[in-house]
């Protein structure tokens, strides 16, 4: 156990009261120790996370973090020895939960040049270097911080954020000012690399000390958080050049066409596919289908010989979150995503994705076709989602919704401390602009309530499940929407008459369903997700995910529509094989992530599947996903609005910060 003065065991004491209680704010004041600095921690600009850190009587250094994400989030606490330098770290205690509560609890020691370790029951030693200081030791980012001020007057240094050292160094890359009511605070952004590839950047003030790490999560030394949006606006003036540069460098363009040849063609409209198959394209269209030999190859068209692999649409991303100035894209755009619909962007500006698509659609930046669903809105409240659309009023609701539909959004996403009494005036104003509304079901009520008051689409197949188990009387603002289902949601009869009624009211009120089956796979079944005290536990756990993956397979074969996503937590190859592992054909779930997402979209005259006039969105794989589903793993080649990627450049590319 670490060992804490008692002014850390007073904060301890406080922060775990504030966790075990219900109340609309769950903050606590910095430590009472010397050399204190605390940190707030937005999550999409929504405040109410926090870390600090201090050093006791000892000169031991003190670090806490706690990350309040709607009912759960890792909470940890850590301490740090240097040695007589003051500046190399040479032992680490950790202890704490991971974001579902799972006990977490490692140690790391260097004794002359062995690092020993232990986390949980495993341990080990490895030798290394004298000169090597321990790294990762503190919660919040003002660690950063730490390795610049370290770092001045050297080249480098060697840390080891684990076990395995790198050598580090840090650059100035750029200067900003907030003007305080206390005065001006000049900043300067710190780039810290390894081997000239980016680990981490943070705003330091003139002495070097943290201020602000600035993206989807974002840290602030204490009273300074007001200041997000300025900042993330400096940092996106320097990226953008080399954000397009690198989209520029990725997509591979011919003026003279393309020609894919000896093609396996995949018809995902009737599940067949035909072997000999050659595609021209033209521009960022499909031009030309026909046999090998049958169709001309246009002079000086770049030839791709597809044999042995089959071609297919771009598979369609229907529960993704783009989130801060990361380049997460260009990965989806290597699996196979050409198109995404995003469902929120982690951003304290809840329309960056605005301007993110544009860049997508105009080649400055990589990443797939954006469909903008995500007009979020929740209630106030410590539960209130991640991001700044909080609303405490009917009137304000219905005034975001209007904002969402002139910036073009299609869609409307409901959350779970969204207020019940303001559901139906705000669906009927997102109704009256043409917009959909998906989302959560708002706690307090059930989900046939919410379809009867207008839902167009349940996201997330718990709260499915939570239909049949009370959910109208849980709290389901936080973990409430995940444990009921965990611990009784086998008791669900799939084929029973409730279950039964409810599918033909989705049937007959045409509302979707968004399962993220793959999401409660983990959640539900791995020693990482929802903790379990026994093995009796876990095995009620591993039934309801199986439950709850036969109801989904039930919907479909009721003629529910279902869209698949992942919510940013897993493969979307994954959620398509446990479609087709818990008994849909591999052609269904094909479908369902191609032509039958473009089809929920209204894009399916241009996008969806291969055919002659339609945007050039096409997947080359080794082997024929619709005998084998899990072949969509497989990609050799992307090709999206016309230009071709190659995953393995697009994986290996460095959004390279100035």
């Amino acid at each position: 156990m670490m060992r804490t003065t008692a002014p850390a065991i007073a904060l301890l004491a406080l922060t775990a009261a504030c966790a075990s209680t219900n109340v609309a704010s769950r903050e606590a004041p910095a430590p009472p120790a010397r050399d204190s600095v605390r940190y707030e921690i937005l999550l999409g600009g929504h405040a109410g996370s926090f870390g600090a850190e201090w050093r006791d009587a000892e000169g031991t250094l003190r670090g806490v973090e706690e990350i309040h994400d709607r009912g759960r989030g890792p909470r940890r606490r850590t301490a740090t020895r240097f040695d007589s330098t003051g500046l190399r770290a040479i032992e680490v205690r950790e202890e704490g939960r991971d974001i579902w509560g799972n006990p977490v609890n490692s140690t790391r020691r260097i004794v002359g040049d062995t690092l020993y370790w232990q986390r949980g029951a495993d341990s080990g030693r490895v030798a290394i270097a004298r000169d090597v200081s321990l790294a990762g030791w503190l919660p919040s980012a003002g660690e950063t911080g730490f390795w610049v001020r370290v770092l001045r007057g050297r080249d480098s240094l060697r840390i080891a954020p684990w076990i395995v050292p790198m050598v580090i160094s840090a650059r100035p890359v750029a200067t900003d000012t907030l003007r305080t009511l206390h005065g001006d605070v000049p900043l300067t952004l710190w780039r810290l690399e390894s081997h000239e590839r980016p680990l981490g950047r943070a705003w330091l003030d003139r002495d070097r000390r943290f201020v602000a790490e600035v993206d989807a999560q974002s840290t602030f030394r204490s009273g300074l958080q007001s200041f997000e949006r300025q900042l993330y606006a400096t940092q996106e003036r320097l990226i953008a050049p080399r954000r397009a540069a690198l989209a520029t460098q990725l997509a591979q363009k011919s003026d003279s066409g393309l020609a894919i040849i000896h093609a396996r063609l995949i018809d995902v409209e009737a599940g067949t596919s035909a072997p000999g198959a050659t595609v021209i394209i033209r521009g960022n269209r499909i031009a030309e289908i026909g046999n090998d030999g049958s169709v001309p190859i246009p002079v000086g068209a770049r030839v791709i010989d597809a044999a042995g692999k089959s071609l297919m649409p771009g598979l369609w991303e229907m529960h993704g979150h783009y989130g801060g100035q990361s380049d997460a894209g260009r990965f989806k755009l290597a699996a196979g995503i050409t198109s995404q619909r995003d469902l929120v962007t982690l951003s304290a500006d809840p329309f960056d994705i605005v301007a993110r698509a544009r860049r997508i659609r105009s080649g400055r930046e990589v990443g797939p076709r954006v469909i903008n669903a995500g007009g979020f809105i929740d209630g106030t409240g410590y539960y209130g989602g991640p991001s700044t659309v909080l609303v405490d009023s009917a009137a304000q609701a219905v005034r975001w919704v209007n904002a969402y539909a002139d910036s073009g959004f299609v869609n409307i996403k409901l959350y779970s401390s969204f207020p019940v009494a303001f559901v139906a005036p705000t669906i009927a104003a997102a109704h009256a602009r043409g917009l959909r509304v998906s989302g959560h079901v708002p706690s307090g009520l059930r989900a046939e309530q919410a379809v009867r008051l207008g839902f167009d689409e349940l996201n997330h197949m718990n709260f499915v499940m939570l239909n049949f188990l009370g959910g109208d009387t849980i709290d389901t603002r936080g973990t409430g929407r995940f444990m009921p289902v965990a611990e009784r949601g086998a008791t669900v009869n799939v084929e029973g008459p409730a279950v039964r009624d409810f599918i033909a009211l989705l049937v007959q009120k045409h509302v979707a369903v968004d399962p993220t089956l793959c999401v409660f796979e983990s959640q539900f079944t791995s020693a990482r997700g929802l903790p379990a005290t026994s093995d009796a536990q876990r095995a009620r756990y591993r039934g309801a995910f199986e439950t709850m993956a036969r109801l989904t397979l039930a919907l479909h074969r009721a003629g529910v529509r279902l869209v698949a996503g992942t919510d940013n937590s897993c493969a979307l190859a994954r959620e398509l094989e446990l479609y087709v592992q818990y008994g849909m054909r591999p052609a269904e779930a094909l479908r369902i992530a191609t032509l039958g997402a473009a089809e929920y979209a209204t894009l399916q005259k241009e996008l969806g599947s291969i055919a002659v006039g339609k945007l050039a969105d096409l997947v080359l794989v080794e082997g024929n996903p619709l005998e084998k589903i899990a072949d969509v793993r497989n990609v050799r080649l992307v090709i999206k609005d016309g230009a071709v990627y190659d995953p393995p450049a697009l994986t290996r590319a460095v959004l390279d910060w100035p």
